[in-house]
């Protein structure tokens, strides 16, 4: 591709999408191998409340650092970031790797810290760094990374012991599945420590290092095109500085009512996505899997994985559809076959209808329908509809329903039985599917300047 150094563009993209890895990694880890941590730690009557409390780490600590994030990012660059939230997740793998509760516990929650940094440092500067012509090709590289890890995750415990855990040495396997990651983030530490030690283009020209830029641009860009990443930033900081004159502070945001709409849209889509129940499918889908088949625990982790390559292939299959259709109807045609997955669950699920085959193809499809829809459709709708500091607000949302729901849902399965939940999925499906015919707005094919006049009124 002339003009652009294609081979260091990939190079560097590859080494920032680890952060995003670690992060799905570490929501999907507990998943599978919580019965063995259980028994290794002792944790007796109170596994099922350790088991939500432990699951609701990451998100929780996500929540916290996604706040501060913004902060982070100004003051030490992308790269300096990036390196911070390595040296947290880092402590935090070792300590969930040891057999003690309260080093576990400790230990998730540090890596939620961290993997709520590497949700928001990631993207701003795998977008930083990449030339707009290479952007299509390398911008799915997260989502691509994202579903990886969750077969991955969802893989190695495929080799644990499925009984008799306590007189099992295996069994002790499950401290290498939560120290794996940290060792992914150990390399990316070395990688951003001794081998690129540039941060991105952007906030070198924000903080006024021109020559520190030049050398980044140099690294991305053949001379002759060195003009071009100039340009590119260079127009981006005028869209820029328009927004935060839009946007001067958080205040004003809650405060103006001409932002209402773009908060409204962002914070509701937000609570929408985590009430469909996803993250209790992939948090819990072995539990989910292990009732409806039976108490087979051995073949409730294989359900589990072939649930992680459906969601790889469902993310592959997403893409073209973003570029072809509006975000609008896949956000709502996604609502819609959500709602009948959901209704088919809680049916298929009853003890009375219990049927795994029934089961297992609804949670296959769910996942495919949410993948095109409140995944990737809905990530890119926020990104195009939302200034920054609203962004970062609906993301916190998201974080903290997330929360709510991984800790709740096995509650609500223990007390009213799993059919309940889905049916309760559904019926959150259906309200939110008139919301979003009367409230969303479409920004297919619009530039950031004509979306936020459409949604400011001006």
């Amino acid at each position: 591709m002339s003009g652009i150094r294609k081979k260091n563009v990939w190079a560097l993209s590859m080494h920032i999408a680890i952060a995003n890895f670690n992060f799905c990694y570490s929501l999907g880890a507990f998943n599978s191998c919580a019965d063995n941590v259980s028994t290794t730690l002792n944790w007796g009557s109170m596994k099922d409340t350790y088991i939500a409390i432990f699951s609701t780490m990451i998100p929780a600590g996500a929540f916290i650092s996604s706040s501060v994030s913004g902060l982070l990012l100004e003051k030490y660059g992308r790269r300096g970031s990036l390196i911070l939230s390595d040296w947290v997740f880092i402590l935090g793998c070792l300590l969930s790797s040891l057999p003690s509760t309260i080093f576990f516990g400790l230990g998730r929650f540090l890596c939620g810290i961290g993997s709520g940094l590497f949700l928001t440092i990631s993207p701003v500067y795998l977008n930083e760094i990449t030339p707009d012509i290479l952007a299509a090709q390398t911008g799915p590289i997260i989502q691509i990374f994202n579903c990886i890890s969750f077969i991955v995750a969802f893989g190695l415990s495929l080799i644990l012991p499925t009984e008799n855990y306590v007189n099992d040495d295996f069994n002790y396997f499950w401290s290498v599945i939560f120290i794996f990651p940290g060792l992914l983030a150990i390399y990316q530490l070395g990688y951003f420590l001794f081998i690129m030690k540039l941060d991105s283009p952007k906030w070198y020209l924000d903080n006024n290092e021109q020559e520190k830029a030049q050398e980044i641009l140099e690294y991305v860009y053949m001379p002759e095109s060195l003009e071009i990443g100039l340009l590119r930033f260079g127009s981006k900081k005028k869209i820029q500085n328009k927004d935060e004159k839009l946007v001067i502070s958080y205040k004003s945001l809650f405060t103006e009512g001409k932002y209402r709409k773009m908060l409204r849209n962002g914070i509701m889509l937000a609570i929408i996505q985590q009430l469909s129940g996803i993250n209790a499918a992939f948090f819990y889908s072995t539990d989910i899997f292990n009732r409806l088949g039976g108490k087979d625990i051995a073949m409730a982790r294989v359900y589990t994985f072939i649930m992680g390559i459906v969601n790889m292939i469902a993310g592959i299959i997403s893409l073209p559809l973003l570029d072809k259709f509006g975000r609008k109807p896949l956000i709502i045609s996604g609502e819609y076959l959500l709602m009948v997955s959901c209704v088919l669950l809680g049916y298929f699920s009853d003890t009375e209808n219990l049927n795994l085959l029934g089961s297992l193809i609804c949670i296959y499809l769910y996942i495919l329908f949410f993948s095109y829809s409140m995944a990737g459709a809905f990530w890119t709708y926020l990104s195009e509809l939302c200034v920054d500091k609203a962004l970062a607000v609906t993301t916190a949302v998201n974080l903290l329903f997330t929360c709510v729901i991984t800790i709740g849902f096995p509650f609500v399965v223990n007390e009213f039985g799993i059919s309940t939940a889905f049916y309760s999925f559904a019926g959150m499906l259906f309200l939110s599917i008139f919301y979003c015919h009367w409230d969303l707005v479409e920004t297919k094919d619009k530039t950031k300047p004509q979306i936020l006049a459409m949604i400011l009124g001006e």
